[in-house]
């Protein structure tokens, strides 16, 4: 007898999983395979007291329960199940070796330093108990063995690059959902797997949550985004053949209201609920039937900036969250105003889209890709923030966080990372994709009753204006952190990165 340990971590889906495939087909028919799911407290409770925040709060909390219990409902479709433990891995896992069976423990390869730590620590105890370990490569569209390079030693430094190399490597064909009984879990069931068969309620209060800190959808959010594979499958329809909205991407994805400027697809990524193999050959499949556009094309450029995250993180190891990057640019001079970093975390700048994305992350754990660009570039460039503080508040709150795109968005964004710097102009930027601040008032409304014209720099309105339309800047409103000559000049945040910028290369560019 064998028995298949099938240890899934950001790969939450039945469909398009590489680990259930090979556990479906390895060992014949004489087998029983356990899947399970440790919600690790080093990555969901624990608070990182330097950058004062948590690894997962409540709204990404959420995000993941539906999650697990959407595909433990897909699981035990197929005949099988699925074991959550609030356990460490390395110390769980090996309590599932059957002394009388043939062990293999299977999983999904990840690429950043914790989540290595955490295989080793897991291969080494499922060693000791004389177990083999099967790892898998799954969370990307290119395959790592299909790439003209080896990632960890060539990939190229910059995105452009990374895509002429790639153009021609062949997307593998999606894997087919293993059939009902192929996943056959063991028949008798232990007191170890009764009490790992729990679920939402009382993983609530055992990871430490209180139950009213896990918040319904605010309704002022973008989309009702609800965790699982089947609300992950049902977005991408509904984005690619039911909308058709994908053959407008590039003249919307900018947009800030709205449920369809965007797929929203990126919190379904980031767990794995949704595969990104899943998404481009759907992609490819509307292209043939409606024909490919500059939209489709930007879309699916996209996807591949989610697979260059991931092979650049694979490359340069820690050095992606260094205080300077992989570089070392010491010359960023970072400060650490936990008072000024705090207000741009609540959203309390006194610059307006600033603040409602900000707010709209805070309420709802997402933001459009755009406003993370703006609101990384603000704290950075224009407050000289560490980037540091900006990227673990993410991680906190962003219910489509994942390390790669986290950490690799915000180096791209401070200067630290690859390509060239984008010095973004927050005012600009509110003006041309919030031109009547219809975004702002719905989440800064304390300036509900400015006029069109003031309401990306309110600081500007005369006196009388601010006392009639009871808007005070500094007491209603607060008065915007930004350099005190950006804000004389009414055009806060256009240029407080100027001299580092021109340190830095020719390449820079403002927007």
């Amino acid at each position: 007898m064998k028995r298949i340990i099938v240890w899934l971590r950001n790969d939450l889906r039945v469909h398009d999983n590489p680990v259930l495939d090979w556990a479906a087909k390895y060992g014949g028919k004489t087998k029983e395979i356990l899947p399970v799911y440790s919600i690790d407290p080093r990555f969901t409770t624990r608070r990182v007291e330097k950058y004062d925040t948590q690894k997962c709060g409540p709204l990404r909390a959420r995000f993941l329960l539906e999650t697990l219990e959407n595909l433990r409902t897909n699981l035990e479709a197929l005949g099988s199940h699925l074991l959550i433990t609030l356990e460490k891995p390395e110390d769980f896992l090996p309590l599932l070796i059957s002394e009388n069976a043939d062990n293999t423990l299977v999983y999904q390869e990840e690429i950043c330093k914790e989540e290595l730590d955490v295989e080793k620590a897991v291969k080494d105890a499922m060693a000791s108990k004389k177990a083999k370990v099967q790892g898998i490569w799954g969370s990307t569209i290119y395959h790592r063995d299909d790439l003209p390079f080896k990632p960890a030693e060539y990939l190229p430094h910059i995105y452009g690059k990374f895509r002429e190399k790639t153009e021609g490597t062949r997307v593998r064909a999606i894997l087919p959902t293993p059939k009902k009984g192929e996943l056959a879990f063991p028949a008798k069931k232990n007191d170890l797997i009764t009490k790992t068969s729990s679920f939402l309620p009382d993983l609530v209060k055992d990871l430490g949550y209180p139950k009213d800190s896990l918040p319904p959808q605010d309704p002022r959010a973008c989309y009702d985004f609800k965790g699982g594979e089947d609300a992950g499958l049902k977005r991408l329809k509904e984005y690619l053949w039911d909308t058709k909205a994908v053959a407008q991407y590039a003249l919307t994805r900018n947009q800030l209201l709205g449920s369809n400027y965007s797929s929203k697809l990126s919190p379904w990524l980031a767990l794995g609920a949704l595969s990104p193999r899943q998404i481009y050959h759907e992609t490819r499949k509307f292209e043939d039937k409606h024909r490919k556009n500059e939209s489709t094309k930007v879309f699916v450029d996209e996807l591949f900036w989610r697979d260059f995250n991931r092979y650049w993180c694979m490359r340069y190891g820690t050095k992606v969250f260094f205080e300077y990057g992989i570089y070392d640019r010491t010359y960023y001079d970072w400060k650490t105003n936990m008072d000024i970093i705090n207000r741009w975390r609540q959203g309390k700048t006194g610059m307006p889209l600033i603040d409602a994305l900000m707010r709209d992350m805070n309420a709802t754990g997402f933001m459009p890709n755009r406003g993370r660009m703006v609101v990384a570039c603000y704290l950075t460039m224009d407050l000289k923030q560490d980037w540091r503080y900006g990227a673990h508040y993410f991680e906190e709150k962003l219910i489509d966080h994942d390390v790669q795109s986290n950490y690799g968005g915000w180096a791209f964004s401070s200067g630290i990372g690859p390509g060239r710097v984008l010095v973004f102009n927050s005012v600009k930027q509110s003006r041309d994709f919030d031109k009547n601040g219809e975004y702002i008032k719905s989440w800064v409304p304390e300036l509900k009753r400015v006029p069109t014209e003031y309401i990306h720099e309110p600081w500007t309105m005369p006196l009388t204006l601010q006392v009639a339309c009871k808007t005070k800047i500094g007491e209603d409103y607060p008065k915007p952190i930004a350099c005190e000559k950006y804000v004389k000049t009414g055009s806060a945040g256009a240029g407080a990165a100027k001299k580092v910028v021109k340190k830095r290369s020719k390449s820079a560019s403002s927007d």
